[in-house]
């Protein structure tokens, strides 16, 4: 399996948008690793784990074929990590030609169908749905078969008001798993031993853990930091979850926490974490 990183911001992006805090200043002024696009990631090529409004520019940065998507895996309906007007260009009506074209099936929580609907009836003169895109909805422990990749979709702990996922991903010929769980603060016991039942006797290969606090004390369960990252992994060893030779890797950055790249790897790194950064690759 191999994932690459398209973005690894919280939603005002470093260096965010409108700022002029020490941080921003520093990351613009440093460049590389320091830039950091709005959170999502491509798997195997083919398979989408959230539609940020940074997809554009990631494309153009790393040479993507996005019309090698097939699947799209939704987390939640937050503007950072759906961007439904993008995902109206996948018309090949209207936008785009692609020879021997299969629909792509995007996978969207309720909230994200309906801004998918909504942005498809404006962009349309009104009809709500494309023949080029399968809009099929996604909730918590539901299964999706992305072809040699199974998906299973587990409840995030981030907004009460919405449905909020997280994903393990998971490869059977190859007995790989890896979770991507961004956009959540600890998940919930329930949750945990879910996510034991699925791995079904495997081990997870790799985490990839929100740490939008960097290490912030702050914690309002919606995120995660230092503290909460070594929990989390506390709690998945004890489970026998991962193990001995699982990958640790921290992603999803807000600006608040006032790290810079080589900071946040040096403090993290001392506990045995990997800094994500945009157009890294996993390979697993």
């Amino acid at each position: 399996m191999e994932l690459l990183i398209l973005g690894s911001a919280a939603a005002e992006g470093i260096p965010a948008l409108f700022c002029r805090c020490p941080l921003c200043r520093r990351a613009q002024a440093l460049g590389g690793r320091d830039l950091r696009a709005r959170c999502g990631a491509l798997v195997n090529g083919h398979i989408l784990v959230d539609l940020p409004p940074d997809i554009y520019h990631a494309k153009l940065c790393y040479g993507l074929d996005l019309a090698a998507v097939d699947v799209l895996l939704n987390t939640h309906a937050h503007a950072d990590h759906f961007a439904p007007a993008e995902l109206a260009m996948r018309s090949s009506r209207y936008y785009c030609h692609i020879p021997g074209e299969q629909p792509l099936q995007a996978f969207l929580v309720p909230e994200s169908l309906e801004r998918a609907r909504q942005a498809f009836a404006f962009e349309f003169g009104g009809e709500s749905s494309d023949s080029s895109v399968k809009l099929l909805p996604v909730n918590a422990f539901d299964r999706v078969d992305c072809g040699e990749v199974i998906a299973w979709a587990l409840p995030a702990c981030h907004d009460p008001a919405l449905t909020c996922l997280f994903w393990l991903l998971v490869e059977p010929a190859t007995r790989t798993a890896f979770l991507y769980a961004h956009d959540t603060g600890l998940p919930s016991p329930d949750t945990l031993r879910e996510l034991h039942r699925l791995l079904d006797g495997m081990v997870l290969d790799g985490v990839s853990m929100d740490c939008t606090w960097g290490t912030l004390p702050h914690s309002d369960g919606s995120h995660m930091g230092l503290a909460d990252n070594l929990e989390f992994r506390r709690l998945l060893l004890e489970q026998g979850s991962a193990g001995p030779l699982t990958r640790w890797y921290v992603n999803h950055f807000s600006h608040n926490c006032g790290l810079t790249h080589a900071e946040l790897s040096a403090r993290f790194g001392q506990e045995g974490f990997s800094v994500l950064y945009d157009g890294a690759r996993i390979n697993l």
